[in-house]
């Protein structure tokens, strides 16, 4: 199957997005995400795909999230990839940074050079 036909399956499910926030000392990050979901029922935890040229991913590097908090007024409806499809990306798909933090670059970080 071409990445054309699976881009227009893909964009027929009009996914929810979420946005993602993280923090570590001083560096602050955050991005819509389209690629999520729950990973775990017991324990509670949900997996989200960050691409390896966002800045978010490079803050949140070696982290397992857990859902500590829930937040609604209500019922709601979710952003839809339909609603963000005049949003244009921060970073190509193509883009990556080696190493992706000084974080990843210290020995001993899972996945930092040998």
């Amino acid at each position: 199957m071409s990445d054309e036909r699976l881009g227009t399956i893909m964009s027929a499910l009009d996914t929810p997005l979420v946005v993602v926030t993280a923090a570590e000392t001083q560096e602050r990050a955050g991005c819509l995400v389209g690629f999520h979901c729950q990973s775990s029922i017991e324990p509670a935890r949900y997996c989200v795909r960050l691409s390896k040229a966002n800045h978010t991913n490079r803050v949140v590097l070696c982290l397992t999230t857990e859902p500590v908090a829930v937040h609604t007024d209500g019922p709601f409806e979710p952003l839809r990839l339909s609603q963000a499809a005049h949003l244009e990306p921060g970073h190509s798909s193509q883009e990556r940074h080696n190493p992706p933090t000084e974080r990843a670059a210290r020995p001993g970080t899972p996945g930092a050079p040998t």
